[in-house]
């Protein structure tokens, strides 16, 4: 898709913006026709996973205390933790209904992730992930594959719902 996009009518210049802020913000009710009603879903092309990341968010190995995980949850009021190796990497994940009043390691009672995106996948491919996979949530990645962040249902909704507001 081009960078910038003009829209006439009647040879006369509409607006002139780049695709996300077209589909995010028509000039009228004239380039609001023409980018279509469904121009949210349309975004979920343009809008990157790390734009709607939350970042840096707790985490844990499989040599941790089950307790540890637990007090990481409630301090962050997360209701699941990601499970990472040595290198970062993200290998499983720990829920907090599971963890809680359980004695031991991490590892011992991790299940796997609902699946990973990589933080240059647009949204589409994220929200496409979770339909895929019954989730609400997926970590996200690098290109090393590590860590770092996770993406919400939603906080994908807040994110492009917020365009919208006064």
């Amino acid at each position: 898709m081009a960078s910038h996009i003009a829209i006439f009518r009647d040879g006369r210049l509409v607006q002139y913006d780049t695709p996300d802020t077209l589909l995010a913000n028509p000039v009228d009710d004239f380039v609001s026709s023409f980018v279509g009603g469904d121009r949210t879903l349309k975004r979920l092309r343009l809008v990157k996973v790390a734009e709607a990341m939350f970042g840096e968010p707790p985490s844990v190995r499989a040599e941790d205390r089950l307790e540890h995980a637990v007090d990481l949850m409630e301090r962050h009021g997360h209701i699941s933790i990601v499970v990472v190796g040595a290198n970062g990497r993200a290998q499983g994940m720990i829920r907090i209904e599971q963890a809680r009043g359980l004695k031991g390691l991490v590892g011992e009672h991790q299940e796997p992730l609902p699946g990973t995106i990589h933080v240059g996948d647009d949204l589409r491919n994220a929200v496409s992930m979770m339909f895929t996979h019954g989730a609400t949530w997926l970590a996200c990645v690098d290109s090393d594959g590590l860590y770092c962040g996770y993406v919400t249902q939603r906080g994908i909704t807040r994110l492009l719902g917020a365009t919208y507001k006064g």
